[in-house]
């Protein structure tokens, strides 16, 4: 079992590639986020980040209560789709 499995994990980086957005699979995790370095640095977008991203985890974990152990069907929140990921890359 992967160490980070079952715990939120906020990926924090100046920049992403397109290979970074496939390392939640990689390491079995159901509760992530991405975020920027510069999201990070700035005060303000830093706590409107963390509250986002507190709630997605708490909305996932909320799902997981409500299914009484039944593995889940649909993504998490922060589930980014392979075209976000290629518009990302290719920015």
């Amino acid at each position: 079992q992967p160490l980070l499995a079952g715990r939120a994990v906020l990926f924090v980086s100046r920049s992403f590639y397109w290979t970074d957005y496939s390392l939640p699979e990689w390491l079995g995790l159901e509760q992530y986020g991405f975020c920027s370095w510069d999201t990070i640095h700035n005060p303000f977008s830093r706590r409107r980040e963390m509250r986002r991203f507190k709630q997605s985890a708490a909305d996932v974990q909320e799902d997981d209560c409500a299914t009484d152990g039944a593995k889940r069907q649909a993504p998490a929140a922060s589930v980014i789709t392979g075209m976000q990921i290629l518009e990302r890359a290719n920015r």
